[in-house]
């Protein structure tokens, strides 16, 4: 199992509608790309953020499905979306200690 999180800022002149919007195609990935076993999207709320707007966290299967995600055409059209309307991401892929 592989863990992927990104944290990022929105840009101050993208429209509330724009970025619910965004946040919903991220999510409707979980059911067309092959080996995401878990994934959610969603609006900070914590101050301790340092600035950072939304996150999204994906659980894939393996480090293969991981691989396969970042070039997946439909992976690519949302991230460029988000690109564009971000000032910052953070991401961090781990796999998680099992006791």
């Amino acid at each position: 199992m592989i863990e992927h999180i990104i944290i990022f800022k929105w840009k101050s002149n993208i429209p509330d509608e724009e970025k619910q919007d965004i946040l919903t195609s991220l999510l409707s990935l979980k059911n067309t790309i092959e080996g995401i076993l878990e994934l959610r999207v969603g609006h900070n709320f914590s101050t301790r953020s340092k600035g950072y707007d939304g996150g999204l966290v994906v659980t894939f299967a393996d480090q293969k499905s991981l691989d396969d995600y970042g070039p997946h055409p439909l992976h690519q059209e949302v991230a460029k979306r988000l690109n564009a309307a971000i000032d910052d991401l953070l991401a961090l892929d781990f796999k998680p200690i099992v006791d």
